[in-house]
């Protein structure tokens, strides 16, 4: 009988292109549009720019380049620096269960150039760790890490895709992920909510994926039943494993139900982000002006489950006034009050400095904030899921016991306030209402018949399996309520359900909010022809030739003659100016060429001009005169402090030898003595000693 992971690495060798339904590489496509452009916003993060130095400088460079900053580093650099740039701010995309673009992006673009693939094959690796890693999350679904934290999920993801990419046959792919697995990652929240440390969570963790895909490559060997085993990843990750979730490989496509993001942060205030958007719209378009802070009296923001444990993991840093960027990804009001702030919500309203100087506004705001957790919304996400998974078949699976024992571990584990424990269910039930009491009938009334004796009302028996599930019918439902009171007492109010950039929304107005993302976040880094060759190429990406030639378009150019050849000759004309410094005295000397009548006239003003520089002229003629006596020639040059001095006044040092080259021209020479100015000689012995003992 074959473990869990001999069946993922068949399933991986035997996958093609052509085996693969077009929406779900439509999905795959736009993936890789939206993972890029949140690299290029990571790049203002100061996390990610002190990542990049460190990694610069135990790098030895290589030919895989780091997008948004078009640095060459090794295959093993690049694959770290980019996954830790899509990582900041939190504006990545997600599926059912976990956040997997970060290594099915990266991994399949940089290993299918080192191998050289074109991209029919990186497309189908990049699908193979969405499938994988959507399903691993789902298996340790109720357990000690959640979301992002699923850290593991990144290994699975690149061993896999690895390789695939390498050649290797299903025994190597196996060995691989087992590999990985022998020391899988386990994440703590207090390095995820804060600290730069949250950027490695892909980083690290797809590193090691591919180094297991490097070792399996040589021989190396691992355990194949490290998923399954009593002692193994499962029973170690989760409080009550879904095994059955790693199932319907080839059949089902979690990949067709990912949900972009438009704004950064955690996939739980999107809902409540384009809710205040609707409301600052309205305001402005009842009012005539954009809502300040000044007219906020109060925001009540009802939200799911999900939304009000996220927001508790964020109360330690945003409840005590630290506005740290990661931190607030996380924050309900710290979200709305930037938003109400900006209109918006953009990555640079998550830099530091502009955190710092608006901190008392949005500390003062987040105050106005009140969040409220809504059972009508906590039950529209479990009634989305069952639409696509038959739950109570899950509950029957893993039994009801043992479902209650989890989710109390996983309330200590996490702290939330709302447990879901029988005294939550029962005020789901009074609160929902009749759609409540069919929820929880629908779901539970297998195990409740059980224990007096009937029969399961019509349910097949045994765990679900994935392959009877459709994604492309999932909805990600964190619906968010927003409600605006202003300072004279009226209200504005909006709801979102399905976030934009979700499944569930319309696909044509997804893919005009991801290349909008594209311009506004690759715009900063990219050329215009680089940008428009990517979202013009997008939508037929299995055509390019290589990733080589994706990759030239997703990294800053430095060429300069195909794109600005005009900007390249000014360039060229800025650096002979220089050059030109050395001709001006000339020019002047020519003006000294001139008949003597013409010269002489000017004179009288240089005693006016040298006021301001007069050590300098007077040294300068002093200079010039004892040229015959040895003692003076020597003493000049020892001025320490001439040099410097001369360079404020250099037109006049250049006049002084522009009008002392002429010398040996008869002409000049007899004008010279009949000048009044140069008949003074050298300075009185006196005032020479005077200057000569100065230091």
């Amino acid at each position: 009988m074959s473990t869990r992971i001999e069946e993922i690495a068949e399933w991986v060798e035997s996958l093609s292109f052509d085996d693969i339904p077009s929406s779900v590489v439509d999905r795959a496509r736009y993936q890789l549009l939206n993972m890029t452009a949140a690299a290029h916003a990571g790049a203002i993060s100061p996390g990610v720019r002190k990542l990049l130095e460190a990694v610069r400088k135990w790098d030895a460079g290589g030919d895989f380049p780091v997008v948004a900053t078009g640095d060459k580093l090794s295959l093993h650099g690049a694959l770290f620096a980019n996954t830790a740039l899509s990582m900041a701010h939190d504006f990545d995309d997600y599926l059912f269960l976990g956040h997997s673009g970060h290594s099915a992006v990266f991994a399949s673009l940089l290993v299918g150039m080192a191998e050289g693939k074109d991209m029919r094959e990186i497309i189908a690796a990049q699908i193979i760790g969405n499938e994988i890693g959507g399903r691993l999350g789902a298996a340790c679904l109720i357990g000690p890490h959640n979301g992002q934290m699923w850290t593991f999920i990144h290994v699975a993801e690149t061993a896999a895709i690895a390789a695939k990419l390498m050649g290797l046959d299903a025994k190597g792919i196996a060995h691989a992920v087992a590999i990985g697995f022998y020391q899988p990652p386990y994440a703590l929240p207090p390095g995820f909510l804060g600290p730069d440390s949250k950027l490695l969570s892909a980083a690290q963790t797809s590193l090691a994926g591919l180094m297991a895909a490097e070792l399996a490559r040589e021989g190396f060997t691992g355990s194949l039943d490290i998923f399954e085993n009593p002692r193994g990843f499962l029973a170690q990750f989760s409080y009550a494993p879904f095994e059955f979730m790693l199932t319907g490989w080839g059949k089902s496509w979690v990949t067709d139900s990912i949900a972009y993001k438009v704004v950064p942060g955690c996939a739980y205030i999107d809902t409540t982000v384009d809710a205040l958007k609707m409301v600052l719209d309205e305001f402005r378009t009842k009012t005539g002006r954009d809502l300040t802070s000044d007219d906020i009296r109060e925001v009540e923001v009802h939200a799911s489950l999900l939304t009000i444990g996220m927001n508790h993991l964020a109360e330690d840093n945003v409840g005590r006034g630290t506005l740290n960027p990661i931190a607030i990804n996380f924050s309900i009001p710290a979200n709305v009050a930037i938003a109400i702030l900006t209109g918006g919500l953009k990555v640079e309203n998550l830099d530091p400095d502009w955190l710092e100087l608006h901190r008392d506004d949005i500390l003062t705001l987040c105050r106005r904030v009140k969040l409220d957790h809504n059972w009508e919304m906590s039950i529209g996400v479990t009634e989305a899921m069952s639409r696509v998974l038959d739950l109570g078949r899950v509950v029957d699976a893993v039994g009801m016991a043992k479902l209650l024992k989890a989710r109390k571990r996983a309330a200590e584990h996490f702290g939330m306030g709302v447990e879901l424990g029988i005294k939550d269910l029962l005020e789901m039930r009074k609160q929902a209402g009749d759609r409540g009491k069919e929820y929880v009938g629908r779901v539970a009334s297998g195990t409740w018949k059980r224990l007096i004796g009937g029969k399961r009302p019509g349910r097949s028996a045994g765990p679900p399996d994935l392959g009877n599930c459709d994604f492309s019918k999932f909805r990600m439902p964190f619906a968010a309520h927003v409600c605006v009171r202003t300072a004279d007492w009226k209200e504005y109010s909006a709801r979102q359900d399905i976030p934009w950039g979700g499944p569930g929304q319309p696909w044509d107005d997804t893919t005009r909010r991801l290349e909008d993302k594209f311009r506004r976040e690759a715009g900063k880094h990219l050329d215009t022809e680089q940008i428009e060759w990517v979202i013009e190429n997008i939508g037929r990406l299995e055509k390019v030739k290589s990733a080589t030639e994706v990759m030239e378009n997703l990294v800053p150019t430095r060429k300069t003659k195909k794109t600005t050849p005009k900007a390249a000759k000014k360039e060229a004309g800025k650096k002979r100016e220089p050059a030109g410094k050395t001709t001006r005295p000339k020019k002047k000397s020519k003006e000294v060429e001139l008949p003597p009548i013409e010269v002489e006239p000017a004179a009288p003003a240089r005693p006016a001009r040298r006021k301001s520089a007069k050590p300098k002229s007077d040294k300068s003629k002093a200079a010039a005169k004892p040229k015959s006596r040895s003692p003076n020639v020597t003493l000049r040059p020892a001025a320490p402090a001439r040099p410097a001095r001369r360079k404020s006044a250099k037109p006049k040092s250049d006049k002084s030898k522009a009008a002392a080259k002429p010398k040996s021209r008869s002409p000049n020479v007899t004008l010279r003595p009949a000048a009044p100015h140069s008949k003074a000689p050298r300075p009185p012995k006196g005032a020479k000693r005077r200057r000569m003992n100065k230091p």
